[in-house]
C-alpha cells in the first residue's frame, strides 16, 4: 500500500528541479552521471541473474513465460494473485537481490536466460522478437503507425521484462482498438448526416 507524498517532499522536489534548471552543469558532474548510467545498465542485472543461475537456483523452464502470457491475457480482477510488474520479485528470486529500494529488473535477456539457460535463452529471444514483429505489423495494418509508440514503448524501455511488455501491449491495444472504433463510428455518423 502506497502512502501519499508528504507536502514537504513535493516542495523539495520543485526546489531541486528549479536548482537544476538554474545550474544545469551539475547534471553532468561525473558522480551524477555515474549514478544515472548505472540505473540504465540492464546488463548488470542480467549478469547478476547469470551468476546466480543455475549455481544457487535451478532454471525455471518456461514458468515465468507462462505467467507472463497469463498476466497479459487475464485481468487482475479475475486473478488477484497474478505476478506484479516491477521486477523486484525477479531480482530477489533470480539474482539474490532483496534490498532494492528502486525499480530494477533482470530484463528481457535475463528472463530468457533464467527460463532455459544460454542456448534456450537465444531461442526465447528469437520467438519474442518474432512475436513483437508480428504484433507491430498487425498494429500498423489495423490501427495505424501512429499507435506504435503508445503500444510498444515498454519493448525498448530499460527495466522491462517480457511480462511487462506483453501486459502493456495487450492492455494498451484494447484502448487503441476502442478509440479507433469510436473514431471510425463517429466519422461514419458525421458522413451520413452530411449526405442527408
Amino acid at each position: 500500500e502506497q502512502k501519499a507524498a508528504h507536502p514537504e517532499a513535493k516542495g523539495l522536489f520543485f526546489r531541486m528541479a528549479w536548482d537544476k534548471l538554474l545550474h544545469p552543469t551539475g547534471i553532468f558532474h561525473p558522480e551524477v552521471l555515474s549514478r544515472a548510467l548505472s540505473r540504465f545498465n540492464q546488463g548488470f542485472h542480467t549478469a547478476q541473474a547469470m551468476a546466480y543461475l543455475p549455481s544457487k537456483t535451478p532454471f525455471v523452464y518456461g514458468e515465468t513465460l507462462v505467467n507472463d502470457l497469463w498476466g497479459a491475457i487475464v485481468p487482475r480482477l479475475l486473478d488477484p494473485c497474478k505476478p506484479r510488474a516491477g521486477g523486484k520479485e525477479n531480482l530477489r528470486r533470480f539474482a539474490g537481490q532483496a534490498n532494492y529500494r528502486i525499480s530494477a529488473n533482470i530484463g528481457v535477456y535475463g528472463e530468457a536466460y533464467v527460463n532455459f539457460g544460454m542456448a534456450g535463452g537465444w531461442l526465447v529471444l528469437g520467438v519474442y522478437g518474432l512475436l513483437l514483429g508480428t504484433l507491430w505489423l498487425l498494429s500498423r495494418q489495423h490501427l495505424g503507425i501512429h499507435w506504435g509508440p503508445y503500444l510498444f514503448l515498454p519493448a525498448v524501455h530499460v527495466e522491462s521484462d517480457i511480462g511487462i511488455v506483453l501486459n502493456h501491449i495487450s492492455k494498451s491495444a484494447m484502448v487503441a482498438v476502442a478509440i479507433t472504433l469510436l473514431w471510425h463510428g463517429l466519422t461514419y455518423l458525421r458522413r451520413r448526416t452530411h449526405l442527408q
